[in-house]
């Protein structure tokens, strides 16, 4: 559970602008939708995703 807060904080000092980039696994999707939940106000919000996954991020 550590390194899920560790990255929430410096996803929010970095004003929720930074390079999601972790290995297969590691939770970068759940990861994503707290930052963009917690950005949620000052929308709208750019994914950049691979093409297999852009349906999934669309729902």
């Amino acid at each position: 559970l550590t390194f899920p807060l560790i990255f929430f904080s410096f996803a929010i000092l970095r004003n929720g602008r930074l390079l999601l980039a972790d290995d297969m696994g590691l939770g970068k999707t759940i990861q994503a939708i707290c930052i963009a939940a917690y950005y949620q106000k000052e929308w709208p919000l750019l994914v950049v995703t691979p093409s297999s996954v852009r349906f999934t991020w669309a729902e």
